[in-house]
């Protein structure tokens, strides 16, 4: 169902910019730009940032687990999502925008828009955040493959957590004693800090070019 659902998605999608007048490429799938040094510092960013909002999250609805375990289960997580969710957002709707208003409007719309679509509020607000990191790895990469390949691993590890029964586990609870779990959040934070910096600065220069 949820490789059929996406085709649909996709294909509605299209037209509803065609008949808008937009114009723009579904997504840039170049291999030119694919550098396995950004991809290594943006999964350590998405660790980080998973540590720092998560007293944040923590007060918000849990995300309910409605998660197989069988093969199907790793073939639409770790294969059919990233791809078709990333064509969707980071290819069509980031490119649209970017069309139209700019990279900022690209990078941002498409990071909201990624999480409109997962409906719950509390996973709403982490693939918002996560959204950013991958708009930013696909304007930066200029490839949808690197993005694919993040969300792939994102997805892979969330499988991993819950099939060695700690997908409902928080931080602190991995990290029982306070003061460690403080010193690490103070070092994500720091990360977090680090890389929002980086991003901004090269969408700024993106934006120029």
């Amino acid at each position: 169902i949820y490789p059929i659902s996406m085709i649909i998605s996709l294909l509605g999608i299209l037209l509803y910019r065609l008949l808008r007048g937009g114009t723009s490429k579904v997504a840039s799938f170049s291999i030119s730009g694919f550098d396995p040094s950004l991809l290594l510092g943006l999964v350590v960013l998405m660790v980080a940032i998973q540590v720092v909002i998560e007293p944040l999250t923590q007060l918000m609805p849990e995300v309910p687990q409605m998660v197989g375990r069988g093969f199907f289960t790793v073939l639409v997580s770790v294969v059919f999502a990233p791809i078709f969710e990333e064509i969707i957002c980071r290819g069509v709707v980031l490119e649209s925008f970017r069309a139209k208003y700019g990279v900022w409007a690209g990078w941002i719309c498409s990071s909201l828009f990624f999480g409109l679509i997962h409906g719950q509020i509390t996973a709403m607000l982490n693939a918002s955040i996560m959204g950013l990191v991958l708009g930013y790895a696909y304007i930066r990469s200029n490839s949808i493959f690197s993005v694919i390949i993040l969300h792939a691993f994102n997805n892979g590890l969330a499988l991993a957590l819950i099939a060695f029964g700690l997908g409902n586990s928080s931080f602190r609870e991995i990290i029982p004693n306070a003061q460690l779990y403080w010193i690490v959040w103070a070092v994500a934070f720091v990360i977090v800090a680090i890389g929002a910096v980086v991003m901004v600065r090269n969408i700024r220069n993106s934006n120029r070019n």
